[in-house]
């Protein structure tokens, strides 16, 4: 398509939406490399858009997708993709800007899965410290936007559940996680 629009077919040019549909393509699709194939895409976006196109502007949607991507994915280099890819949200939403990329309850839910499905030894610390980030945003001006959900916590949960080395240590943390969930509703 971006050689037809170049040759000029007007009718041809590709904008975020064509790019993020081709991400929710790539998030319904049982391809191994899905994750790397949706990554990129996104980083061609924001390539496209810091060079001018303000019609390549990647929103909310294509981040929290491509890091959908990353939870589902098994590659090795997932969490630190997937921690990369929230972190760059950050760095941008306290841009002037692109303050609509702040991070929200969705996308440290879905960072708290992909450090749960890891089984790293550090997986429950992790999560509980993005549950932290949550329950901080819920008390700010984007109060809306950050509420801990069940399923947040349930995540975090499972990732004390799911750390390779079963211990005791680890079923009180994720008990005491589920005290403090029922003390919120």
């Amino acid at each position: 398509m971006e050689k037809s629009f170049a040759d000029g077919n007007v009718y041809a040019k590709t904008d975020a939406y064509s790019y993020s549909t081709l991400i929710a393509a790539l998030l319904r699709s049982r391809q191994y490399d899905a994750a790397r194939k949706a990554q990129h895409t996104l980083d061609y976006m924001e390539k496209m858009y810091a060079a001018g196109d303000e019609e390549m502007k990647p929103d909310k949607v294509a981040y929290n997708s491509t890091l959908r991507m990353w939870a589902k994915s098994t590659e090795r280099k997932a969490i630190n993709k997937a921690d990369e890819l929230v972190a760059r949200m950050e760095e941008l939403s306290k841009v002037g800007e692109r303050g609509d990329l702040r991070p929200d309850t969705l996308t440290y839910t879905t960072l708290i899965d992909v450090w749960a499905k890891s089984r790293r030894d550090d997986a429950g610390v992790k999560a509980e410290s993005i549950l932290e980030k949550i329950e901080l945003l819920h008390g700010t001006h984007d109060e809306k936007k950050a509420v801990p959900a069940t399923h947040a916590f349930n995540a975090a949960i499972n990732a004390w559940a799911s750390i390779n080395k079963v211990n005791k240590k680890n079923a009180q943390r994720a008990h005491a996680l589920l005290k403090r969930m029922e003390q919120l509703t």
